[in-house]
């Protein structure tokens, strides 16, 4: 991912395209993880921390998606901005106006750059559009799962539309990012991308399957993993820990929200 961002016209669009997806993985499961640390050695410490995730890429729409995403922050955004702002109890133009300011400050939240303010922008707007298309849209009420994966897939590849902005390291790699992906796609060379990095594609399939398998199958795994006995849980733990060690870099990497 960074090779790619660092050098959007080094690679196709396609690869760009494909670590545009890439980082919206790697960006949640990075700070969904270092989270989970958190919520985990505060349990060890008799705190009992709030769920800052909730799958949030099995989100129908972007309004859902914030109530999935980063949930202190959208929560403390809503109450400290948005509310004080007047929510919506002014009207449906100011409450769009107030969506759209709240979005914004928590763009520039993250950071004091027009990508921050595009980025905040964009989710505002995807907000207030979505408000607009419920009302219309023949489908909003529709238990069929057909209906249900389409509003996930509308609304995942837009939210990793927006991080075009929010992950380029300025206006000039992002524009050099969605002209790749415009005009030097080069669709030819898909298979031969895919087969060079299939470890990587891989481990992007398996973290998306993962994700996006029902929470039914994993109640059921956990509560499998806690009626074996202690020896199958050592033997367990000690494997994982195996396999995360082989997979650890030879590079620290650092969480990615640590710079926020």
């Amino acid at each position: 991912m960074d090779r790619v961002f660092a050098n959007p016209t080094g690679f196709s669009g396609f690869e760009n395209l494909s670590a545009l997806f890439g980082y919206s993985l790697q960006v949640y499961v990075d700070f969904s993880g270092y989270t989970d640390i958190a919520i985990g050695v505060a349990l060890l410490l008799g705190f009992r921390l709030p769920k800052n995730f909730n799958s949030p890429y099995k989100a129908t729409s972007v309004g859902n998606f914030w109530k999935r995403w980063h949930i202190s922050l959208s929560t403390w955004l809503k109450d400290y901005l948005y509310i004080p702002l007047g929510g919506n109890r002014k009207g449906r133009i100011m409450t769009d106006v107030n969506l759209m300011i709240t979005m914004l400050l928590g763009g520039l939240w993250h950071g004091a750059s027009w990508q921050f303010v595009i980025w905040g922008g964009l989710n505002g707007l995807g907000l207030i559009v979505y408000k607009l298309w419920r009302k219309v849209s023949p489908y909003e009420k529709s238990r069929h799962w057909a209906a249900r994966t389409w509003k996930i897939a509308n609304t995942f590849v837009f939210i990793t539309f927006t991080r075009i902005w929010f992950r380029s390291e300025s206006m000039e790699k992002a524009n050099q990012l969605i002209h790749q992906v415009l005009h030097e796609f080069n669709a030819r060379i898909i298979p031969e991308v895919i087969w060079s990095y299939r470890l990587v594609f891989g481990v992007m399939a398996l973290g998306y399957f993962t994700h996006w398998v029902p929470e039914r199958w994993k109640l059921d795994m956990l509560n499998r993993f806690i009626r074996t006995s202690l020896w199958v849980k050592v033997l367990i733990t000690v494997l994982m820990d195996f396999v995360i060690y082989q997979s650890w870099s030879s590079d620290l990497q650092p969480f990615i929200y640590f710079q926020f």
